[in-house]
């Protein structure tokens, strides 16, 4: 049986803390700002499927068997819940392709595995074997500390025991979580003007995201955006919104807005589990799980930076190198950052200003 199913393709980096604060000091985590995120279409066979065909079913949980362990061929190693393995609805697969085409080398090629609304580290690329086992596979991306979240007040890594690190639960499922990529950090907008905001929220364990909150005065006021979800069936307690979904809120810059504007962002899931505000009451030594609400600084502007500019030509982040330079939209042009709301402008775009051939018929 092939399935084909839209699941995001890698979810703990997306929340990572990369802020270094002389209070909180520095992380061990990578700057991910707004994430290694994605998400995709996946086919391949239920992974339920192939285990029960293998004689592999919930009893072995009656004679003590509790994991899926999974080894990559370049021995990555990590175990999830057999009881999430063995769930119809859990939708876990056997992949090999992705958007429709042969799986990509990178993405796990031949042969990798797909567990839903878990973490990616949990989805193991390059398959090589699957075991079942009583215990959870020991090493740093299961016991260690790769995937595990300290207490705010454990700054120093020599300082925590093994053994406590070793008790923690690693991290199955992501909170939830949002995202603003538009408009970009810096941008320079008009006061009085329109302006799209928009970005991506997403919530594990299948909750689907049913709001997003965003603010354009750094968290006075606060409107809802339009919601874009990957999948139909992937609907408010179905419990199986495995995707991202994407937003969009098209808003007017406040006329007495300052010079420096915060744009903020916060989703909430079907659960009404929502994100803290700011994150230093989870700043964690690895600087994971930072669901914190999102957030955007941009400049404000009474006027254009030329007095012969037209409004709708104002855009750009504000630079002399990118004044009239569209930064918002969902094409980008491959030989320049302008962006486009349909692939007809962006490829009328590269006819009249990059195509090589543009002169020919003049």
């Amino acid at each position: 049986m092939t399935l084909g199913m839209m699941i995001p393709n890698a979810l703990v980096a997306v929340d990572a803390i990369s802020s270094t604060t002389e209070k909180d000091g520095e992380t061990m985590g990578l700057p991910w700002k707004n994430g290694s995120i994605s998400t995709a279409k996946w086919s391949g066979c239920s992974l339920w499927e192939v285990l029960k065909d293998a004689g592999i079913g919930l009893e072995l949980r009656d004679k003590g068997y509790n994991f899926l362990t999974m080894y990559g061929l370049e021995d990555y190693h990590v175990s999830v819940p057999l009881k999430k393995a063995l769930d119809k609805d859990g939708d876990c697969m056997l992949v090999w392709k992705m958007n429709g085409e042969k799986l990509p080398r990178d993405h796990g090629y031949p042969l990798r595995v797909m567990i839903p609304g878990f973490v990616g580290a949990r989805s193991v690329k390059w398959i090589d074997r699957i075991l079942v086992t009583k215990t959870e596979i020991d090493g740093m991306h299961q016991k260690g500390i790769a995937y595990k979240q300290l207490g705010p007040n454990q700054k120093v890594l020599s300082e925590v025991g093994k053994e406590h690190i070793y008790a923690l639960p690693p991290i199955d499922h992501v909170p939830i979580t949002s995202a603003i990529t538009a408009p970009e950090p810096g941008t320079t907008v008009l006061r009085g003007s329109q302006l799209t905001v928009a970005g991506y929220a997403f919530s594990g364990a299948g909750l689907a995201v049913i709001r997003v909150d965003v603010s354009l005065d750094g968290g006075e006021t606060w409107a809802q955006a339009e919601l874009k979800r990957a999948s139909e069936s992937q609907q408010v307690r179905s419990g199986r919104a495995w995707a991202w979904v994407q937003w969009r809120l098209s808003a007017t810059v406040p006329e007495n807005a300052p010079g420096n504007l915060t744009v903020l962002c916060k989703a909430i899931d079907d659960q009404y589990n929502q994100q803290p505000h700011e994150p230093s009451s989870i700043w964690n030594l690895r600087g994971i799980l930072n669901t914190s609400w999102g957030r955007v600084d941009v400049a404000t502007s009474a006027t254009p930076p030329r007095p012969d500019m037209t409004e709708a030509a104002f855009s750009g982040d504000g630079t002399v190198q990118n004044v009239g330079v569209r930064l918002q939209g969902k094409f980008q042009c491959e030989h320049c950052r302008q962006k486009f709301d349909t692939q007809k402008a962006k490829d009328l775009h590269y006819r009249f200003i990059h195509d090589p051939n543009r002169h020919q018929d003049d």
